[in-house]
């Protein structure tokens, strides 16, 4: 019989096996494939509070990353640009579960090699045929850059949206808007928790217009 830890690991497996047609890419655990300038990425979570030696719990995040946004992070002296991120380092991030008809969070378990072939053929087919479209439609700077202007920045804080619009908009050359979002950052941070992080970016930010 299939022990939990080893009926989780097919699972992981399975998912890698059914997305591999669809251009995935299993990295370290990560299984991510390119779309348009930035990476899409996809990353089972254990949960480590509630599984047990008898049946493990888990997610499954995806993220977004932007090509030129982690060249900006690299030249900090930060990850490589060839790095994938995981969910957590990425420019927009949300949980399986949101994605799917239930719209809500989702977790499954698996504790034997019956239950985690039924979540996988669950979690791929909800992958391939309903959430992947949605998040491929937000995979590209200029979606990402629409999102961020009309206030939206899914899994990100308002500091973090702020500072990766103006940071993304440089990039691209598009320095009016740039100056724009700048100062919108430098404003919207006033009595904020995260001011004194915002000023000193504003200022680095600044430097790139003279």
């Amino acid at each position: 019989m299939m022990k939990a830890a080893e009926s989780f690991k097919h699972l992981k497996a399975c998912l890698v096996k059914r997305l591999a047609p669809s251009g995935f890419i299993d990295t370290g655990g990560i299984v991510w494939r390119k779309v348009h300038d930035t990476v899409v990425v996809l990353e089972v979570q254990k949960d480590r509070k509630y599984s047990t030696k008898e049946e493990v719990r888990f997610t499954v995040n995806a993220g977004i990353s932007v090509d030129a946004l982690r060249d900006v992070v690299a030249a900090a002296g930060g990850p490589s640009t060839s790095d994938v991120p995981p969910p957590e380092r990425c420019h927009w991030r949300q949980r399986l579960g949101h994605l799917l008809p239930a719209q809500s969070d989702v977790w499954w378990s698996v504790s034997d090699e019956q239950s985690a072939q039924s979540a996988c053929d669950e979690i791929a087919s909800g992958l391939i045929d309903i959430a992947l479209p949605k998040v491929e439609a937000k995979a590209s700077s200029e979606a990402l850059v629409r999102s961020w202007q009309e206030g939206r920045g899914q899994g990100l804080t308002e500091y973090e949206r702020r500072v990766n619009l103006a940071r993304l908009l440089i990039a691209l050359g598009r320095t009016e808007e740039a100056q724009a979002a700048v100062q919108a950052l430098e404003d919207a941070s006033l009595g904020k928790s995260w001011a004194v992080s915002a000023a000193y970016d504003v200022k680095e930010l600044r430097k790139q217009f003279s």
